[in-house]
């Protein structure tokens, strides 16, 4: 077997192994809406130019630039206005229950709106960063991973998702890095030795890896046998 990339740090190290096995390159969850321009047809199908005309609804108030989320200000104020008697925290129980029922686009527009209610609010941040996944949104996903921690760098949870869009995007460095940045906070969180095992192996960095395997095992974390007999054969 040729060395393949693993897939979603947010599925079980098992089926995160089998589907990296199954193709060389970092996998999304889905595949990504894109923003609908100012033409409303732009050349698309009907049934494509109204998924993308519901994303942009969902996401308007919101830009993402420069890695991170701000207020729109010409958006903002006028979504801001069409909600009438809603709360940050009704929102955001609102897009929490859409996403328990995968509607999915439905809960970045909760989310969004959260956000534009109280952007101080690192927690709605999270939850629209989280959103952003199921629609393969990964650059915008971690923008608002990324203004959440601006606010509040202590969630554990956080930072592992961050190592998720991380290697979802390709980047192996940076992936140890976020990786390395939960065991900052909690030293015996096995998933993430587990998490570097694997990154440590696919830089060719066969004793990091041993030693990180063996850190996660004593942890409980339940490394998946095909990695294992490929890191022994090193």
């Amino acid at each position: 077997m040729s060395k393949r990339r693993i897939a979603l740090l947010g599925v079980p190290l098992s089926l995160a192994w089998i589907a990296g096995c199954e193709r060389n390159q970092p996998a999304n969850t889905a595949s990504p809406d894109k923003t609908v321009a100012s033409s409303p047809t732009g050349g698309l199908n009907p049934i494509e130019n109204y998924k993308q005309q519901r994303m942009a609804d969902a996401m308007r108030g919101l830009r993402y630039e420069a890695g991170v989320v701000t207020l729109d200000a010409a958006e903002a104020p006028q979504v801001a206005a069409e909600l009438s008697g809603e709360t940050f925290e009704s929102l955001l129980a609102a897009g929490r229950e859409q996403m328990g029922s995968s509607l999915h686009v439905e809960a970045i527009g909760s989310f969004t709106r959260a956000v534009i209610l109280d952007p101080a609010q690192a927690e709605g941040l999270e939850a629209l960063g989280d959103a952003l996944i199921t629609k393969g949104r990964i650059t915008e996903s971690q923008a608002a991973y990324a203004s959440a921690r601006a606010i509040d760098d202590t969630s554990i949870a956080l930072r592992f998702k961050v190592a998720g869009n991380l290697q979802r995007q390709g980047d192996l460095d940076g992936q140890i890095a976020a990786l390395q940045s939960v065991l900052d906070l909690d030293a015996a969180h096995a998933e993430a030795h587990a998490r570097l095992a694997m990154a440590y192996y696919y830089k060719n960095d066969v004793e990091s890896a041993r030693s990180y395997l063996a850190d996660a095992e004593r942890l409980g974390a339940a490394v998946p046998p095909q990695f294992k007999a490929l890191l022994a054969q090193k």
